[in-house]
């Protein structure tokens, strides 16, 4: 054996026969140091949490808030198009049932081919043509005729009439096939 090998082992023997144990002082530094930052870190994510649900309360009563305020009868876009008729225009709110009329038959006055039934869509039908006047058709996105009889008068329909007219030749075909 070599020197330095005897001396190692006999250093080695020398520390096992004293009994190595740590000190107390090292264990507390090294538990002092784990829980400030466990302190330092619970408080900061207390801190987020409170202050991110309380950011998250105050959206969301701001968005209520906006939402409640914003709803109304009328469209969003209320000017978008010019109609002649824009002025005699009335929103109201409505909330459908599956049934119309009051006995809940499911059958309203312009359902089948009775003659009240011809007499309802022929009122709810008219006028089909309206006149308006000139600065009225100028502001139309579609160009309109002028009435021959009138120096500044214009022919038009709403588009709603037509849409009603296809309807009730629909209705019409139903009756027929029936």
């Amino acid at each position: 054996m070599s020197v330095s090998s005897s001396e190692d082992q006999e250093s080695h023997h020398r520390l096992i026969d004293k009994e190595y144990s740590p000190l107390d002082q090292e264990e507390n530094w090294k538990e002092d140091d784990k829980h400030p930052l466990r302190r330092r870190k619970s408080k900061y994510e207390k801190v987020i949490r409170y202050s991110s649900l309380a950011c998250n309360v105050a959206l969301s009563l701001l968005c209520f808030w906006l939402w409640s305020r914003s709803r109304s009868p009328l469209p969003p876009w209320p000017n978008t198009l010019y109609s002649p008729a824009q002025s005699a225009v009335e929103y109201e709110t409505v909330i459908f049932n599956s049934d119309f009329p009051e006995d809940h038959s499911g059958k309203t006055a312009y359902h089948g081919a009775s003659p009240q039934a011809e007499a309802a869509w022929t009122k709810l039908m008219d006028p089909y043509l309206v006149k308006i006047s000139g600065k009225e058709a100028a502001g139309l996105s579609r160009p309109t005729s002028q009435i021959s009889k009138g120096p500044d008068y214009y022919i038009t329909s709403l588009d709603v009439y037509h849409q009603l007219h296809c309807l009730n030749d629909i209705r019409k075909m139903e009756v027929v096939v029936d």
